[in-house]
């Protein structure tokens, strides 16, 4: 066995990542060649000495350093004579127990949780158990929240849409997602590998944010990271507890406000959400409540509320908008890209009133001409003066079927999937529980992807066209039991919703 090969088979056997052919070979090169011995045995003195530097310990006076070879040892008989006692020690249990204890190939353990409504699957489409073991398969969080304690004992909570792989036991490979993760000092050294960056962690507690259409950052909640991006400038650098970054295009970081408010270190009780209450109106403003990504610190305010009131709702008090200068704006940036997403409200509007612009009840993202790069869920009235229900992309228009202006209450739902294998999206809408049948206008083929984070976006307002037209710009109707889900219901849940209240 050449020495370079004799190495990566040492490597691998402390790795854990033999497999049964190299096994066999380190074994009889160890029985064979007291150069092998050597080598293994440096291997371990290094080895013990990395693992007593990372947690920090003191060493033990007399202990052989890292980077002394054995070789240079000869006459320090003391070590030497542990060091080869070592290795006969290895020797002697060189059969199944080494196999077993030093060599064999060890199964990426993780203890899953998974929050109620969370899809959790293999890339292959298998479901993950609360144990997953198979290394180097890409495992998919298509919405909901999983925490994994994985080798090493690291935590980490990752919130869908997510995707990643453990490609090592001291090493995850995330294509996107939004993640916390702890790691104790006996795993520092912990990398998370991403398509833009490459993190090592120092002995910390970090969060990553690679959510789609969005610039990657890191916060570094306490201890420190080292931080190394993969393109242009690949700029390196530490950041340190209390520290944000972004990465640019260009491969350079930049410091940005750090949120530990922004990442949950426990699983949520239900598919986290957006909630606004109308029970009372303080000034111009209205509560924002719920956990779903970015709600920490988010407002909400009326503008022109002389125009709006309380009116008796479906379930306490309910905001009625008069058609005139009154909408909802607030701070939170919506969901991007493809997510899948639920809307949920209560509305009634006025008998016989025509919606001629669209006035939306959700809207956000980017409302550039030509691209279906927003999500907005509207009214909008035909021809004969009915009024429906509309979810639109931009340049995809879907309607459904169902007259709303009676001037009774009715619960509206939207349901947004994400995208399927060609591109087109997978919705549902629903009027008082039932799917309904709808009609779609296609204006242009531009990709789907909601955008929030380009200067052009707009974050939700409720209430308002967001073009400058002259006339109709607002909506007329009142709105209960508003809420944003992030991630997908089902019409069990949709008819559980509207039951509720």
């Amino acid at each position: 066995m050449t020495p370079a090969n004799l190495d990566r088979d040492i490597q691998d056997a402390f790795d854990g990542e033999l497999d049964e052919i190299s096994a066999r070979r380190l074994r009889d090169a160890l029985r064979q060649s007291p150069g092998a011995i050597d080598r293994y045995c440096d291997r371990a003195l290094l080895e013990s000495e990395l693992h007593r530097h990372t947690a920090g310990r003191k060493r033990i006076p007399g202990a052989v350093p890292a980077r002394t070879t054995l070789a240079s040892l000869t006459r320090r008989g003391r070590q030497v004579t542990i060091a080869l006692a070592f290795a006969a020690a290895v020797i002697l249990i060189a059969g199944p127990t080494l196999h077993s204890v030093f060599i064999a190939p060890r199964q990426a353990i993780a203890t899953v949780e998974l929050s109620p409504h969370s899809i959790f699957r293999f890339a292959d489409g298998s479901a993950v158990t609360t144990e997953a073991s198979r290394r180097d398969q890409r495992m998919i969080v298509e919405q909901g929240v999983i925490k994994m304690r994985i080798e090493n004992d690291v935590e980490a909570v990752i919130e869908g849409p997510a995707s990643f792989s453990r490609s090592s036991a001291d090493g995850l490979q995330m294509t996107n997602g939004h993640a916390w993760f702890r790691v104790p000092p006996a795993a520092s050294g912990f990398r998370v590998t991403t398509p833009g960056f490459d993190l090592i962690d120092l002995g910390t507690e970090f969060g990553i944010d690679l959510r789609e259409d969005l610039p990657p950052e890191v916060h570094v909640l306490t201890g420190s990271v080292q931080l190394t991006a993969r393109t242009g400038k690949k700029q390196s650098i530490t950041a340190t507890a209390g520290r944000a970054m972004v990465l640019t295009p260009v491969g350079l970081w930049e410091p940005i406000t750090a949120r530990r408010t922004k990442f949950r270190n426990q699983l949520p009780a239900a598919l986290p959400r957006l909630r606004i209450a109308f029970e009372q109106i303080e000034g111009n403003t209205l509560p924002l409540t719920g956990d779903i990504i970015g709600i920490n610190g988010a407002t909400a305010r009326i503008t022109f509320p002389e125009n709006a009131k309380l009116v008796p709702g479906i379930r306490g008090q309910a905001l009625e908008f008069d058609g005139r200068n009154n909408a909802i704006e607030t701070t939170w940036h919506g969901i991007s890209g493809t997510a899948s997403r639920t809307i949920s409200l209560w509305c009634r509007i006025p008998d016989g009133h025509i919606a001629t612009s669209a006035p939306p009840l959700v809207l956000w993202g980017n409302p550039a001409t030509g691209w279906n790069r927003k999500f907005k869920v509207a009214l909008v009235s035909n021809p004969t003066g009915q009024t429906h229900l509309r979810l639109s992309f931009g340049q995809m228009l879907i309607t459904g079927a169902t007259p709303l202006n009676d001037g009774a209450w009715h619960h509206l739902a939207v349901v947004y999937r994400g995208n399927d294998a060609d591109g087109n999206p997978d919705h549902t809408l629903f009027v008082d529980s039932d799917p309904e049948t709808t009609s779609t206008i296609l204006l242009s083929e531009a990709a789907i992807r909601t955008e929030t984070g380009s200067t052009s976006s707009l974050n939700l307002s409720i209430g308002r066209y967001e073009l400058p037209i002259p006339e109709n710009r607002f909506l007329r109707a009142a709105l209960d039991e508003f809420e944003i889900f992030a991630g997908a219901l089902d019409e069990t849940e949709i008819r559980r919703l509207a039951a509720r209240n």
